[in-house]
């Protein structure tokens, strides 16, 4: 199984498994050539690819600073991921021949004759000794990569046999994963106070611009998610008392042009109050009467004037 596995790992990271011979690298004409090239065959998975051009382009165009940079960055990424293949490959083996293990021991009790159950036993058991530095190795690495691949190599590794060592690397993949999940915390209540005081302040620019109904609703928003919020608080405070004052004004008036007979003019200044505050019963109540009276006046203009006898007398 071990000799599988690494043999597995080898044909991965040479290359071979690619389809068909390996091309020899053509000429470069341009540094940005050699790089589209590069891109390329990174992008198709080929590796060996990729560092022979750069190494070609490197010979060709020594004096290029992009082209250096570009080679360093693409062949630091592969030593990453070609590390990340093989703590990958550990941690099957390891999963792998604990499994075995759990299947062998129970038979190796059960048929205590059966001496090549004692041999496959003895033999899984050292594979996993030595199996365990390589998954404490990809812990210790991989804490600042993946913390994701380092828990299951410590845990794995732990599980084969508990040390100091292996405890210590799992409480530090706690310890990290717990100071990840409060920096992503601590993200989103950024995110939420900008969010708020971009509402907070669509809020404030409405309210100056005497758009009281339009200021309200994203008060009221924020309060929903955050009903301590002081500054909404006050925000929504200001806009109750302006308005109070602006219905205020707005009933007097329209109740004055009702007196005066301007009923048209005074069911328009009414459905501005209603508007700006909807939970208005009287005048709701003042504005379907409005409407009664102003359709009676209509039926009364639209009625024909009464025609006279046949001496002429009205």
């Amino acid at each position: 199984m071990i000799r599988r596995g690494r043999w597995l790992a080898l044909l991965l990271l040479s290359g071979c498994a690619s389809e068909g011979p390996i091309e020899p690298v053509r000429r470069l004409d341009s540094p940005e050539q050699a790089l589209q090239q590069a891109s390329a065959e990174a992008e198709a998975g080929r590796w060996s690819r990729v560092l022979d051009i750069l190494a070609q382009a490197a010979r060709e165009f020594p004096d290029d600073a992009q082209l250096a940079q570009q080679r360093a960055r693409l062949s630091e990424h592969w030593q990453r991921e070609r590390q990340r293949i093989e703590d990958q490959l550990a941690l099957v083996r390891g999963t792998a021949l604990l499994e075995e293990l759990t299947l062998l021991e129970p038979l190796a009790v059960a048929e205590p004759d059966r001496r090549l159950l004692g041999v496959q036993l003895g033999q899984r058991r050292r594979d996993l000794r030595g199996l365990r530095a390589e998954l404490l190795s990809c812990a210790e690495r991989q804490l600042a990569l993946s913390l994701d691949l380092a828990r299951r190599c410590a845990e794995l590794a732990d599980r084969i046999e508990r040390d100091q060592r292996s405890l210590a690397l799992t409480q530090a993949v706690d310890a990290q994963t717990g100071a990840q999940v409060a920096r992503a915390e601590a993200r989103e209540v950024r995110t939420a106070e900008s969010r708020r005081d971009r509402l907070l302040g669509l809020a404030e620019r409405r309210l100056t611009a005497g758009d009281y109904a339009g200021a309200i609703q994203p008060v009221e928003e924020i309060l929903a998610e955050d009903p301590g919020n002081a500054r909404a608080l006050a925000l929504r405070a200001t806009l109750t008392r302006a308005i109070e004052r602006q219905i205020g004004a707005l009933n007097v008036l329209a109740a004055r042009l009702y007196a005066d007979g301007e009923i048209d003019a005074a069911i328009r200044v009414w459905d501005s109050s209603l508007k700006v505050a909807p939970a208005q019963p009287e005048i709701v109540e003042r504005v379907e009467r409005a409407r009664r009276v102003q359709g009676n006046l209509q039926q009364l203009r639209a009625a024909p004037a009464p025609q006279g006898d046949a001496t002429g007398s009205p």
